[in-house]
C-alpha cells in the first residue's frame, strides 16, 4: 500500500488573499476534530498549508489579516510514497494531513488517521497495550480554571486538546483547540452583531488575556466527546475510537486518574518504532 490509496479527493482550502476570518469560518464549519489543516492556493496553485493552532501563536485582527501571514511550506505527497514514509513526513513535520500535489496543483490530501489504521494489520503492532505507549504524565487542568490558562497551555506545549479535572484529579472532560476557537467566534460574532456592519470589530488575537471570554471558567467549554481508555486497552480500540468519534487523542486513565494519553502523533511514532531511536 502507498499514498495513492489513501488519498481524499475532499479538503478544507483557502486562497493566501482570503482573510483569517474566512479560514475560521471553514474549519469550523467542518466539525472534525483532526481537520486542523488547511491547503493554501494561489491562483488555483498550491503554496503552503495553515492551520488552526496558528491562531493562538499570533496576535491578529480575523477581519484583516490574510491567510498568507499564517501559511508555512510543509512536506508533500507525489501519491508513490509508502506507508511508512507518509508517516515518517507527518512525524517529522508535526502534521496530520499532507497534501498531494501533482503539477502544483493539489489533488487531495492523505490523513494520518488513515495511515495509522494500517496499524491493525500488523499482529505486533496491533495488540500491545496502551499504557505500553502512551506518553505518561499528560498536562491537566482543572476545571475551575480560567480559559485564558488553556489558551496558554496550548501555545507553550503546541497540543490541541487538554484532559479536565475535577478537584479530586478525576477527568471529566476535554477542552480542545476547536472549543476555544468555536468561543472566540461565537464572541465576535456577536460583538459584530451589536456594533452593526459599518464598524469593525478588531482583536489582539487569541492573546491569553486578550479576548474578553479569557476569564470564564474552562468547564464551560466542555466537549460533548470525552474517550478514555484502562492502560491494557489494545491499540487496535483505540484506533477505532479515534476514528468513529472523529478525535485525536484517548487519555488513558487508572481509576479515573489521567495517567497518560496517547495521540494520533504517539501512533505514527509506533510506525516507525525501527526508525526512531529515542
Amino acid at each position: 500500500m502507498n499514498a495513492s490509496d489513501l488519498i481524499k479527493k475532499r479538503f478544507i482550502s483557502v486562497d493566501r488573499k482570503d482573510t483569517i476570518a474566512k479560514f475560521m469560518g471553514k474549519v469550523y464549519k467542518n466539525y472534525i476534530d483532526t481537520e486542523r489543516d488547511a491547503v493554501v492556493l494561489d491562483k488555483g496553485k498550491y503554496c503552503g498549508m495553515t492551520s488552526k493552532r496558528f491562531l493562538i501563536k499570533s496576535k491578529i485582527d480575523p477581519q484583516e489579516m490574510k491567510v498568507e501571514k499564517i501559511t508555512e511550506k510543509t512536506p508533500v505527497l507525489s501519491g508513490k510514497e509508502d506507508i511508512i514514509e507518509v508517516a515518517r513526513l507527518m512525524f517529522t513535520s508535526d502534521r496530520q494531513i499532507l497534501p498531494v500535489i501533482r503539477n502544483k496543483t493539489a489533488i487531495g490530501i492523505v490523513k494520518a488517521i488513515d495511515v495509522i489504521e494500517q496499524i491493525k494489520n500488523m499482529p505486533d503492532l496491533r495488540n500491545l497495550e496502551l499504557g505500553e505507549i502512551a506518553t505518561t504524565h499528560p498536562i491537566t487542568i482543572n476545571e475551575n480554571e480560567r480559559i485564558g490558562k488553556a489558551v496558554e497551555i496550548i501555545r507553550e506545549n503546541n497540543i490541541s486538546r487538554i484532559p479536565v479535572v475535577d478537584e479530586k484529579g478525576k477527568v471529566i472532560n476535554i477542552v480542545s483547540l476547536r472549543d476555544i476557537i468555536h468561543k472566540y467566534l461565537f464572541f465576535m460574532q456577536k460583538k459584530s452583531e451589536r456594533r452593526g456592519p459599518q464598524q469593525k470589530t478588531r482583536t489582539r488575537g487569541f492573546n491569553a488575556n486578550g479576548f474578553e471570554t479569557h476569564a470564564l471558567p474552562v468547564k464551560d467549554l466542555a466537549t460533548p466527546i470525552i474517550i478514555t481508555e484502562k492502560e491494557e486497552t489494545k491499540v487496535r480500540k483505540a484506533i477505532d475510537d479515534l476514528r468513529r468519534f472523529n478525535i485525536s487523542s484517548i487519555v488513558v486513565t487508572r481509576f479515573n486518574e489521567p495517567v497518560g494519553i496517547v495521540t494520533i502523533r504517539d501512533l505514527l511514532k509506533l510506525l516507525l518504532r525501527e526508525q526512531i531511536t529515542y
